[in-house]
């Protein structure tokens, strides 16, 4: 929005090449509005604007090419989920957020580690055991009728296309509904689907304890 501003700007998308996605930043003295025409006109699929309230917060103010008004306020965890939920796999080991004055935004804090006894080491079972596959069938479509919670999805009973735009079952804030498939799965198998398997593996970060906590869907 103004040039005391381009510093985050450039952090931002820093940290957006980091986490494997091509960005750049427009920090010239044009107007928002005429920023963001030219940003649509060039076919960028998301234009982030940052100001005061966003450096403050580590959050942008994201629109699209495709929508005349904004999509609102993401914090960059969230900004980087949505991305990951729509982009192809990336080989590279990039995931990390650098600091910004000092200071880093939150993310999700992964499980920790199964400790066999009191030495501290990984259980054989954990660090050996390969996943089940999932059947055939059960791997192309988890349809709503698995669970009474997804009855009010509304993707067409396709939890792997609701994953493909959506970092969560119920969109972009992590819920029961989440718990549930993921308890569901890890009695059933692995997916195999790329969608539902980088959700399990997301929703697999998180200790037990934060799992339970999520609010009811």
């Amino acid at each position: 929005i103004g040039s005391q501003f381009n510093d985050y700007a450039s952090w931002v998308t820093r940290q957006l090449t980091l986490h494997g996605y091509h960005a750049e930043v427009e920090n010239s003295g044009k107007t928002l509005n005429k920023k963001v025409r030219e940003a649509q006109l060039a076919q960028w699929n998301y234009i982030a604007v940052v100001g005061e309230q966003e450096k403050n917060a580590f959050t942008v103010n994201l629109r699209s090419r495709e929508s005349e008004k904004p999509l609102g306020v993401f914090s960059m965890a969230d900004f980087i989920a949505k991305l990951d939920s729509e982009a192809m796999p990336c080989s590279q080991p990039l995931r990390q957020f650098e600091a910004f004055e000092g200071k880093l935004p939150d993310v999700p804090k992964p499980a920790a580690a199964v400790a066999n006894g009191s030495s501290g080491a990984e259980t054989p079972a954990a660090a050996k055991s390969p996943k089940p596959g999932l059947n055939k069938a059960g791997s192309l479509q988890l349809r709503k009728q698995v669970s009474k919670q997804f009855a009010t999805l509304s993707v067409d009973d396709d939890i792997e296309a609701q994953l493909e735009n959506h970092p969560y079952v119920k969109g972009f804030t992590p819920s029961s509904a989440d718990t549930e498939l993921f308890e569901q799965l890890s009695q059933s198998g692995f997916p195999a689907t790329p969608n539902l398997r980088r959700w399990y593996e997301h929703v697999e970060s998180f200790s037990s304890t934060e799992r339970a906590g999520w609010p009811k869907a």
